[in-house]
């Protein structure tokens, strides 16, 4: 019993703050994850990853977990134009409008001039990143409406195994 009550007073003053669990309740990472997913993170040690899928508190609404993707990296800027994601100027490195399953042709599809409204730019800073959903249609709920979001206290996705490629 002894050895019991040292593990669980080692996972909730050592692990619990690095490694969570969370639950998927919206649908604005579908296909990659769909409501009623549960998924297992860990805090983010350096910055992350282009591609990597992150859970943050809700800028505006702290109470509130989000899951979505990083598309931006800290001293870059975003522009949306005409739909379309820009990074510092380059298209195509956003590859997850729509979702790993978007069909071609369809609004939410991959091509250039289809996805990703609304228009805007935004310059991240040093210690922020510019996440979206994969499900743009659903939701605009993301970086397009709140901007860019600090890194600290961000986790990213271990389980299922996270896809960066799209």
């Amino acid at each position: 019993m002894g050895r019991l009550l040292g593990c669980l007073r080692f996972f909730r003053t050592i692990l619990a703050p690095v490694i969570r669990r969370f639950g998927v309740k919206d649908r604005s990472m579908e296909p990659t994850l769909i409501s009623g997913d549960r998924i297992i993170c860990r805090r983010i040690g350096t910055r992350p990853v282009r591609g990597s899928i992150v859970v943050f508190r809700h800028p505006r609404r702290p109470e509130m977990w989000m899951v979505k993707r990083v598309i931006g990296l800290p001293g870059e800027e975003i522009v949306i134009d005409f739909g379309e994601v820009l990074i510092d100027g380059q298209r195509g490195l956003d590859r997850w409008a729509g979702g790993h399953g978007a069909l071609p042709g369809t609004f939410h599809g991959t091509f250039p001039g289809t996805g990703t409204f609304p228009e805007g730019r935004w310059q991240i800073g040093s210690a922020e990143t510019f996440v979206l959903s994969d499900n743009r249609p659903a939701t605009v709920d993301d970086g397009r409406s709140f901007g860019p979001i600090p890194t600290a206290g961000m986790f990213v996705l271990m389980w299922p195994r996270p896809t960066t490629q799209a």
